[in-house]
């Protein structure tokens, strides 16, 4: 069944791929930034 997809649509299972590293890069940085405002928003 796998097989069948990537030999329809190959460039699309790129693109979720490059979609999902973006997102994951995305997550990351807004938890970087919640946990540097966490602190400050408590002692402020």
């Amino acid at each position: 069944m796998r097989s069948q997809a990537t030999r329809v649509s190959p460039q699309r299972e790129e693109q979720v791929e490059i979609i999902g590293c973006i997102l994951s890069l995305l997550l990351c940085l807004g938890i970087l930034l919640a946990l540097h405002h966490i602190p400050w928003s408590i002692f402020g």
